[in-house]
This record gives structure tokens, C-alpha cells and sequence, in this order.
């Protein structure tokens, strides 16, 4: 299935600007979601979602990627807490020399509204000029005042959205058919029943 959904991704971004994967819990979301970054060549790339726990795993997943000799010198990931290069502005350094650069940040971090010492930081993350964004776990806390701005700030005319969730059932009505792919426990088990019957 990820390889189907590589490919429907790829195709839908030639005409659509926001897509959403509803994918199952271990379905492979995130490294899946490396990998079209990669494929797709996307030089700036932030990752963003309401569980920032998970960043390890988006970490691990682009190592997993880019250990693999596929082009791996060329990309940067960095988060504040200490995942990858830890400086946002180390990482658009980065970006700067020619790297391609992911940055992960969690959705409580950038919808803040305070003035504080991160107020600056929070200011320059949503005004990069970001070509995808990705949000994980994108029914949680996206569809509130404060999430919808994120996403407003931090799109720009021509950047790409992927939305990734296992239950996205309060976003299915902002998306048509052709917009949302699916690889749900239905979906698993059609597979796993015609693989047996081969």
C-alpha cells in the first residue's frame, strides 16, 4: 500500500494542493511521508502536529530514509528538542548553502500567541516560505481558531499540504474523493483475503 500511495501522491500534487492520507494507526504515515519529500524534491519542509512526543519517530524515519545512500548529504532535519540540528536558524543556514530542510515543530509550540523569548522564532517559522507542509495527526486540534491560523500563516501560494490521520472523520468533508487516499483496517484486510487467495 505505500507504494500505491507514493504514487497517488505524486499524481495528485500535480493538480492539488492539500491532500489527505487516512491511513491506519502503524500504516506507515511517516515514513511514507519522508520518502515523498524526498521523491518530490521539496526543499523546505516543515512537519508539524498536536503530539510532539512523536518526534523521534519522525527522526528515525528520516534515517531510515536517507541512511539508505539516497541522497542523504543533501537533507537536514532539525526540531528544538534536540532531534537533528536544534537552531532554526542553523537549519535555514542550512537551507541557504543548498540543503534540502525538514523542521519539526509541535502545533502548541507555533499557534502561542504570547510575547515571550520564542515569540521571534515562532514569527520566523511561519513566515518561511515553506513548499510542503506536513501535519500529522491532522484531527487533532487543526479545525479550532488557533490551528486553522498555523495552517494560514504558515502556507504560502505555492506550498503543498499533506494532512495524515488515522481517524480524520472531521476532516473528510473539507476534502472530495480524489483527495483523500485510504488504507484503513477494511482496506488491510481486502488485501491481506486477496494475497490468500493467490
Amino acid at each position: 500500500h505505500q507504494l500505491a500511495c507514493l504514487n497517488w501522491t505524486q499524481k495528485g500534487f500535480r493538480t492539488k494542493d492539500s491532500l489527505l492520507w487516512e491511513i491506519k494507526p502503524r500504516g506507515g504515515k511517516t515514513v511514507t511521508a519522508i520518502e515523498i519529500t524526498r521523491r518530490m524534491s521539496f526543499k523546505k519542509t516543515l512537519v508539524y502536529t498536536a503530539r510532539p512526543d512523536v518526534n523521534h519517530e519522525w527522526k528515525d524515519a528520516f534515517d531510515m530514509i536517507f541512511a539508505s545512500g539516497k541522497g542523504g548529504a543533501e537533507w537536514v532535519y532539525g526540531s528544538r528538542s534536540g532531534e537533528g540540528v536544534s537552531s532554526f536558524d542553523e537549519i535555514i543556514n542550512e537551507s541557504k548553502s543548498g540543503k534540502n530542510i525538514i523542521w519539526f515543530a509541535s502545533t502548541q509550540f507555533l499557534r502561542r500567541t504570547d510575547i515571550t523569548s520564542t515569540a521571534d522564532e515562532r514569527q520566523n517559522i511561519l513566515d518561511t516560505d515553506w513548499d510542503f507542509i506536513i501535519i500529522d495527526e491532522a484531527h487533532e486540534a487543526t479545525l479550532t481558531d488557533l490551528g486553522q491560523m498555523v495552517e494560514e500563516k504558515a502556507k504560502k501560494s505555492r506550498t503543498k499540504i499533506l494532512k495524515l490521520s488515522g481517524t480524520p472523520f472531521n476532516l473528510l468533508d473539507q476534502y472530495s474523493k480524489d483527495e483523500v487516499f485510504t488504507f484503513d483496517y477494511n482496506e488491510e484486510q481486502r488485501l491481506k483475503e486477496e494475497w490468500d487467495e493467490k
